[in-house]
Formats: structure tokens, C-alpha cells, sequence
């Protein structure tokens, strides 16, 4: 027992001494006689296998074969197996070119102390959703673009901080969650932003029509501008500062806010002009000035002919006929979601100068088949100018085709005349005779029908035919439209031409024809009064 009493008395003398010689803020041994107090710093490691985390792809499905394997990784030899594979050795990410259906990846990584490694179970389904957007994927200017071929369908339901930028152009910054599969007709797998979008020099659009889940606050910036003191345009109208929100505009780059989507541009802030009133020279009266025709434009009327889901861009030339500048403004009366601008809605042409402007005409995927009648109005100074426009929208996947054509001499009618229209079909698609259903109609500029009539014609390849109308007396002159509207099978196809309803002058006394004319009712007249004086003497 007083062994064990000894050898307990030296292991609590022994711990003592080391506790004396450790020094309490490097942790280092010291050699001392004194007693201390101190603490002791520890450092412990724990080495074992690398960390590694698959970044892409994730558990889900994506929509395109080609796949991104991404990873974040701290060893020294990588490698991975596709479905059960070979192995293949990597050094950083690489795509990985798949087919349909579901696959199953691993992932390793080692280092001396070991391998670590990771699986992700995925699918590729090619025909889930097709989302158009190649406005926003080339190289050269998509700028900051949400990749939405890099992220799997459950991801796309709910993403946050979408983007389509043109890198020339401008940018669309959305500041909500967008379910990008849920558009308008969401049956159809089918997402069209290069259709129903557009970011073009000073000019942001989006069809929240055809793009309902789109329809979120954003912030907008319109790249390379040259205002002094911008404001922003909201359908070709200033836009009211509780809708439009300027955050900064430096450098040429205008950002803003705005609550929802439509066709946005800026311009320059006009400077407020005082009025001068003249007062007139007359007693009681007013007088109207007639504005003088301060510029021309190379086209009275455009006619367009579009599949659904495709742009035809037409041009037209404005020239200014003054020796000074002048401010012009165009803007859209009727079916202004069919048009698109590529540039401002309004504009400065200097003295003399003459300017292109191209109109896009987009058919949406939503818009019905038929006959779309509106104006593009351009003023100046009082001086307005209409140029009439007809679009035709096709159905997408039309077999056959028509096209109509109006004779020279049928170009300009009287009403009450007979007009004369040319039609031609081809059959693309079915293999020996079809019945169609073919509608005419006559309208007016507002879009009025004035005359309608209807047939079915048996076509095989191709069917060529006149078909006549009857002008109605009455009708006053200006331009009209016949449109031939063509169904099958749930087809629908158009063709229309403009012509114009003349007013009937009485023939001039200069003419030899005017001359004959005359002296034919002078000689009618007289036998009248004649033969009434025969019968009264009777």
C-alpha cells in the first residue's frame, strides 16, 4: 500500500512540472523553478480523402444532349463514368454529348490519403420543351443571357434573375421568378423569345400576350444612346414616371424600371416652347391653316403576307422636303402588336435628308389566320401622312398556298363597275383533288367589309380562275382591299391586293368626247320640249 501511496505522489509532481513549463500564450516548453498557471493552444488535423462536389449536371431533366459536367474539387487526379462506362480521366469541366432517356454519372477524385467520389442520376427528354432564343445565344452579342439549355425543366419553372441582353442593343433584367415553360398555349412545348421579343437600337419589346409568364417587373437599359436629357416612350407615348422609373443614364446607357411589358424607346426631352398668339385680321371669323406637306414618303400603301410564327420586314423611305430639320413621329392606329419599329418611333431628319425606316411584321403563333387592316401614321409640323397597311397571317403549317392578282385595268374602278380579280392555288401537300372553302372579301381602310361572297373549288395540284365582283353604287372613293381567304382541313391561307375606288368626273366641254356628249342631251332636251308642246296645242 505505501508503494502505491509513492508512485501516486510522483505522477502528481510529474504533472505539475509539466504544467510549469508550458508558456501560456506560444504554448512552447520552458525551463523554470516557478510554479505558473497557464492554458494550452492545441492544433489538431484530420487528413483523409479530397472534398469534391458535382456542380452540373443535377438531378433532373434536361432538355438539350448536350450536358455540362462542372465540378469543384481540391485533389490531384480526376476521372469520371457515364453509365456504367470506361473510366476518362479530366481536368476540368467538359461537355458531354448524350443520347435520350435517363443516365447515371460518377464522379472521382483522389489524393494521397484516399478517393473520394459522387453520383448524379439525370435524364435527357429533347422533346419536353423547345425554347427559342438565338437572338440571345450568339457568341457576339449575347452579352450576359441566361443559358436556359444549361439548366434542367424542374429548374426552369422557378428561375430567378432571367436575362436576354444584346450586347449592341440593350437588356431585359427581370426582377421576379419566371416559369419559363408556362406561356400562353403551353400544350404546344414551345417557347418563342426570338418571335415575341425584341431588343433592337433604342427599341426594348415583349408580347406579354403571348408570354403571360413573362409579364414581371424588370429592369430595361437601351445601350448607346445620344440624348442630352432622355425620357422613356411607352408605345410611342411619353410613359408616366409611376410606371417608368429612371435609375441612371451615363454614357450613352439609359437603365430604368418598369412594372410591366410593351414596346418601350426613349427620346429627347423636348424644351417647352411658349405660344405666340396672332391674333387675326378679320371681324368674328376663324380660319384653319391647311400644314403644308413638309416631307414625302415613297409609299401610300404596304400589303405583307406572313406564316404564323414568322417577321417579314418591309421598308419605306421618308425624305424631308424643307431646307430646315424637322421633327418626325411615327406611330401605329390598329393592330399595333403586329408591328415592330427597329428604330425610334421618333426622330430628326435634317434639311433635305432622307431616312430609311424598317417595319417588322410579326405574325404570333397566337395570332388568328385571317386579313389585318391598319394604318402607320407619320407627322410633322401638322402635316400627317397614312400609309395603309394589309397583313395576311398564314397558318403554320399550311400544305397549299394562293396567291391573287389584280389586273391593270381593274387597278383603279368606279363604283358601280365590275371588278376582276386573278386567282391561282398550289397543292403542296395532298396527293389528288381537294375541296376548298374560298371566302372573298372586299373591305374598306377602317377594315369594313363592303362586299363578301364564298364558293368551294375542287384543287388538285394547281387552279387558276377569274373571278368577278360588283362594285356597289354608293360607295365613297379611296382605297380598298380584296382579300381571298382559303380553308382546309383546319388550314388557313390568304392572299390580298389593294386597289382604288374612283370618283366619276362629268366630261369636260373641251373634249371631242365631252363635246358629243353634251350636244347628244342638248338634242334630248329639245325633243323633250318639243313633243310637250305638240301635245299641249293637241
Amino acid at each position: 500500500m505505501k508503494k502505491l501511496y509513492v508512485v501516486l505522489m510522483f505522477g502528481f509532481l510529474y504533472l505539475c512540472m509539466l504544467c510549469s513549463a508550458v508558456d501560456g500564450v506560444t504554448g512552447e516548453v520552458i525551463a523554470t523553478g516557478e510554479v505558473t498557471h497557464s492554458n494550452v493552444a492545441m492544433t489538431i488535423s484530420i487528413v483523409g480523402p479530397p472534398s469534391l462536389n458535382i456542380l452540373t449536371p443535377e438531378n433532373g431533366t434536361y432538355i438539350v444532349a448536350s450536358v455540362l459536367l462542372s465540378y469543384d474539387s481540391a485533389g490531384n487526379e480526376t476521372w469520371y463514368s457515364l453509365d456504367d462506362g470506361e473510366n476518362i480521366s479530366i481536368s476540368s469541366s467538359v461537355n458531354l454529348n448524350l443520347g435520350e432517356g435517363p443516365h447515371i454519372l460518377y464522379l472521382y477524385l483522389n489524393n494521397s490519403y484516399g478517393t473520394s467520389s459522387r453520383v448524379v442520376v439525370f435524364s435527357v427528354n429533347s422533346s419536353k420543351i423547345d425554347i427559342y432564343y438565338g437572338e440571345y445565344q450568339e457568341d457576339s452579342k449575347r452579352g450576359n443571357s441566361t443559358n436556359f439549355e444549361s439548366l434542367t425543366y424542374e429548374n426552369l419553372q422557378s428561375i430567378e434573375n432571367v436575362v436576354l441582353e444584346n450586347s449592341d442593343y440593350g437588356k431585359i433584367f427581370f426582377n421576379e421568378v419566371i416559369n419559363v415553360t408556362d406561356d400562353l398555349n403551353n400544350t404546344d412545348n414551345v417557347v418563342d423569345l426570338d418571335n415575341y421579343t425584341n431588343v433592337s437600337f433604342n427599341y426594348i419589346y415583349l408580347n406579354s400576350t403571348a408570354l403571360p409568364n413573362f409579364k414581371k417587373s424588370a429592369t430595361l437599359s437601351l445601350y448607346n444612346l445620344n440624348f442630352s436629357n432622355p425620357r422613356i416612350l411607352i408605345d410611342g407615348e411619353v410613359c408616366p414616371s409611376a410606371m417608368c422609373t429612371i435609375v441612371n443614364y451615363s454614357d450613352g446607357v439609359l437603365q430604368f424600371n418598369v412594372e410591366h411589358f410593351s414596346a418601350y424607346s426613349a427620346e429627347e426631352t423636348p424644351e417647352e416652347i411658349t405660344p405666340v398668339l396672332t391674333p387675326s385680321g378679320g371681324g368674328g371669323g376663324s380660319s384653319t391653316k391647311i400644314a403644308r406637306e413638309v416631307f414625302f414618303v415613297d409609299n401610300d400603301q404596304i400589303g405583307v403576307e406572313v406564316k404564323q410564327g414568322r417577321i417579314v420586314t418591309k421598308k419605306i423611305i421618308i425624305t424631308n422636303k424643307e431646307n430646315r430639320k424637322l421633327n418626325v413621329e411615327i406611330s401605329i392606329d390598329k393592330w399595333e402588336n403586329l408591328i415592330a419599329l427597329h428604330e425610334y418611333s421618333s426622330f430628326t431628319l435634317n434639311p433635305l435628308e432622307s431616312k430609311e425606316i424598317f417595319l417588322d411584321f410579326i405574325a404570333r403563333e397566337t395570332h388568328v389566320p385571317d386579313n389585318y387592316i391598319g394604318k402607320i401614321i407619320i407627322e410633322s409640323e401638322g402635316f400627317k401622312k397614312e400609309i395603309l397597311f394589309s397583313v395576311v397571317v398564314k397558318s403554320k403549317m399550311g400544305l397549299f398556298d394562293v396567291s391573287v392578282n389584280i389586273p391593270e385595268d381593274y387597278i383603279e374602278v368606279y363604283a358601280g363597275d365590275t371588278f376582276l380579280l386573278e386567282i391561282e392555288f398550289f397543292n403542296f401537300g395532298e396527293i389528288g383533288r381537294i375541296d376548298t372553302k374560298i371566302e372573298y372579301f372586299i373591305k374598306n381602310s377602317d377594315g369594313e367589309v363592303i362586299v363578301f361572297e364564298e364558293e368551294v373549288k375542287a384543287i388538285e395540284t394547281t387552279l387558276s380562275f377569274v373571278k368577278t365582283f360588283h362594285i356597289p353604287y354608293g360607295i365613297p372613293p379611296g382605297q380598298y382591299i380584296i382579300y381571298a381567304k382559303v380553308s382546309y382541313d383546319e388550314q388557313i391561307i390568304g392572299a390580298s391586293e389593294w386597289f382604288s375606288v374612283i370618283e366619276k368626273e362629268f366630261p369636260s366641254p373641251k373634249t371631242k368626247s365631252g363635246v358629243f356628249i353634251i350636244a347628244i342631251l342638248i338634242i334630248i332636251a329639245i325633243l323633250i320640249i318639243v313633243i310637250k308642246n305638240i301635245k299641249r296645242r293637241k
